[in-house]
């Protein structure tokens, strides 16, 4: 049988690269650029530790946005193992061009029925939805009702988006097939940035994909948030493992708002 595929992006940090982060966009955290990762390979580890019967397949690309002579420079065109061609734009746009050659070796290597992508990928992801929420881009309405009966019992929170034209043609460019930045045109520009980076990952797979951006909630920005310590907060770990089905107990120290024991 064709694997489910679960994909995270493993940032070890992220300097923003040769446009480099300001300390106001949270580069003194960046270590935590790695997030995606660190939730697919719990969500994989806790699936094939409670049995799963369905084959899983992990893939987790990585590397540093670093700053020095071999980093990528605004203006490039690169050519993705895809083989579509890519405009760097921007050089702290990185981790969805390493998603992308994830999700398309996978593609070619394993044949994937369904990817499941992970990813601190946009700070809009905070800026929209505020802390403690995750968009969920292009979930299928049956695992996007499970998701959202398991968030309830957990109390982790999901807003879901559906593919739209507009956000795919926002990746298109000039240059190059995409551009690693999109942006809607005219006074819209500024808006939908979660959802733009999601249509740039879609364009690299041709089966059903579910992509997570937990930029907000994986992270105890204010240190503040009620239930879970500072720093990572494992969110959404619980209501995954809820909607696939695994979990029948509740780790109070894995989320931020839920306090209570769940049963199957």
């Amino acid at each position: 049988r064709a694997p489910r595929a679960i994909v995270g992006k493993g940032i070890t940090f992220d300097t923003g690269g040769i446009n480099v982060k300001p300390y106001a966009s949270f580069v003194s955290m960046m270590k935590n650029d790695m997030g995606g990762a660190a939730i697919a390979f719990a969500l994989f580890k806790a699936l094939v530790e409670r049995g799963h019967d369905e084959p899983l397949l992990l893939v987790i690309p990585t590397c540093e946005n670093a700053v020095g002579a071999r980093s990528m420079r605004p203006g490039a065109l690169v050519k993705s193992f895809q083989g579509k061609t890519v405009r760097i734009d921007h050089t702290d746009a990185e981790g969805r061009l390493v998603l992308a050659d994830g999700l398309a070796y996978a593609e070619k290597h394993y044949a994937p029925s369904e990817f499941f992508c992970f990813a601190t990928l946009t700070t809009s992801a905070l800026n929209s939805y505020g802390p403690y929420a995750t968009p969920v881009h292009f979930a299928s309405d049956e695992f996007r009702a499970r998701l959202t009966r398991a968030g309830e019992s957990m109390g982790e929170d999901f807003h879901f988006f559906p593919r739209r034209l507009w956000h795919s043609l926002a990746n298109k460019d000039k240059e190059a097939d995409l551009r690693n930045t999109a942006r809607l045109p005219g006074n819209a520009s500024a808006g939908a940035g979660s959802r733009n980076a999601a249509h740039f990952l879609i364009e690299f797979v041709e089966a059903p994909l579910t992509h997570f951006d937990i930029f907000a909630s994986t992270w105890n920005w204010s240190g503040e948030a009620p239930g879970c310590g500072y720093g990572a907060t494992g969110a959404p770990l619980r209501s995954l493992l809820r909607a696939f089905g695994a979990i029948c107990f509740l780790l109070a120290a894995v989320g931020p708002l839920a306090a209570h024991e769940v049963t199957p």
